[in-house]
C-alpha cells in the first residue's frame, strides 16, 4: 500500500509543555455512563475502561443486563417459561451486584438495570432515557457469513445510540492500564496517540471535535488521517478518457490542502497534530495505520447507513469496529432523538 505523510506537521506544542488551564483540558463533560454487561469475561472488559473514565470525569456509572425470551414456536409460545420473567431479572440483578462488589462499585439501586428485549434495542432505549453521555461495550469481532447475517450487538449499539459508543475487545492494544501492580479496578488513563479518520465531511468533523477534546484532556498527540481511495473509472462519461492515474493524484493534492486547512484551524488548540495521507481502502487503511503506529485508540463518527446498503456493506465505522487492534470510539454525526 502506497503511504504518504503530509510533509506539514504542525506542532503546537512540545509534550513538555503545559497543557493549558483546566478550564480547558475540563471542557468534555462526561456526566453519565453506561456499561451492558452480559457477565462474560470480556464483556467484564468494559468496566475496566469505564471505572477510570468515571472517575477522570466524576461522571456516575450505570450498569445494564439485557436479557430476552425467544420462543422457537407458536407452541411453545404459549407455554409458561421454565423460570418465571421476574426470577430471571431478579438473578441477573444480584449478579449485577455481585460484579459491583467485585469491582468496588457503589451501586445504588438506580445504577442498576435489568431490561427485557434484544439487547442492543433496550441499550439504546436505557440510554435515551438516562442521558447518557457515553456507553463503553466490548466486541467479539465476528467477521465472516455469520457476521452479515446476524451483525454483532456492539455494532448495533454503535449503529442506534444515542451517545458515544467505545468499543472495547480482549487481546487488543490497551490504553488504561495497571499502574504499581494495582487490580485492573484500579487502573489509570495512558494516551499518547489518538487517531481520527477524515473524508472532511460534515460527519467527520464531529469525530474531530471529539477527538480534539480527548487530546485535550490527556494531552495526546492527534493523527488527523485521510485515506484517498483507489477508484476505477469507466471509460466514458465525465471521467471517459481521463488517466486514473492523474485523477488519483489530484484527489491526494486536494486532501493535502484540506488537510492542512485542517491544521490551521486547529493551530490555536493546546495539542500537537499530525495530518497523514494515504491511499487505498479507507477502514483497512485506519486499522493498518492504527496497529503500526501504536495508536492508542481511534475516534470516529458515523454516517448512520440504513436498510439493504447498510447490510451488505456496512459503513466504515463499523468495520473500524470490527477490526481495529485497539479500542475505537464512534460518535453519532446526526440527531438520534426517537431512534433505537
Amino acid at each position: 500500500m502506497e503511504r504518504k505523510a503530509n510533509p506539514k506537521q504542525r506542532s503546537v506544542r512540545s509534550p513538555t509543555q503545559p497543557r493549558g488551564d483546566r478550564a480547558k483540558r475540563d471542557s468534555l463533560k462526561i456526566a453519565n455512563i453506561l456499561v451492558p454487561l452480559d457477565f462474560s469475561r470480556p464483556s467484564l472488559k468494559a468496566l475496566e475502561y469505564a471505572l477510570p473514565l468515571a472517575k477522570r470525569f466524576g461522571a456516575k456509572l450505570h450498569l445494564v443486563h439485557a436479557f430476552d425470551c425467544d420462543y422457537p414456536t407458536s407452541t411453545f409460545s404459549a407455554m409458561p417459561l421454565p423460570i418465571p420473567e421476574a426470577e430471571i431479572a431478579s438473578r441477573a440483578k444480584r449478579r449485577l451486584q455481585d460484579v459491583a462488589k467485585k469491582y468496588a462499585i457503589a451501586l445504588t439501586p438506580e445504577n442498576c438495570h435489568v431490561v427485557k428485549g434484544r439487547a442492543y434495542h433496550v441499550i439504546c432505549q436505557l440510554a435515551r432515557k438516562l442521558e447518557t453521555d457515553l456507553i463503553v461495550t466490548t466486541t467479539r469481532g465476528y467477521t465472516g457469513l455469520r457476521h452479515v447475517l446476524l451483525g454483532s450487538t456492539a455494532e448495533r449499539i454503535v449503529q442506534h445510540a444515542p451517545c458515544g459508543v467505545l468499543v472495547v475487545r480482549e487481546h487488543e492494544r490497551e490504553f488504561v492500564r495497571a499502574t504499581d501492580g494495582a487490580a485492573k479496578s484500579k487502573s489509570a488513563i495512558r494516551v499518547e496517540k489518538i487517531l481520527v479518520p477524515l473524508d472532511f465531511s460534515g460527519c467527520s468533523v464531529v469525530g474531530l471535535e471529539s477527538a480534539v477534546r480527548f487530546a485535550q484532556v490527556w494531552g495526546a498527540k492527534l493523527v488527523t488521517f485521510n485515506c484517498v481511495p483507489l477508484q476505477t473509472f469507466a471509460m466514458y462519461g465525465e471521467y471517459g478518457g481521463r488517466d486514473s492515474t492523474a485523477l488519483t493524484n489530484y484527489a491526494q493534492k486536494a486532501a493535502r490542502e484540506q488537510m492542512n486547512e485542517v491544521a490551521t484551524n486547529l493551530n490555536s488548540q493546546d495539542i500537537v497534530i499530525e495530518g497523514v495521507i494515504e491511499l487505498g481502502a479507507p477502514a483497512q487503511a485506519i486499522c493498518d495505520y492504527a496497529r503500526d503506529n501504536e495508536v492508542d485508540f481511534i475516534v470516529t463518527a458515523t454516517h448512520g447507513s440504513t436498510g439493504l446498503t447498510h447490510v451488505l456493506v456496512g459503513s466504515t465505522a463499523e468495520h473500524i469496529v470490527r477490526y481495529a487492534h485497539c479500542p475505537v470510539l464512534v460518535m453519532p454525526s446526526y440527531a438520534r432523538e426517537g431512534k433505537s
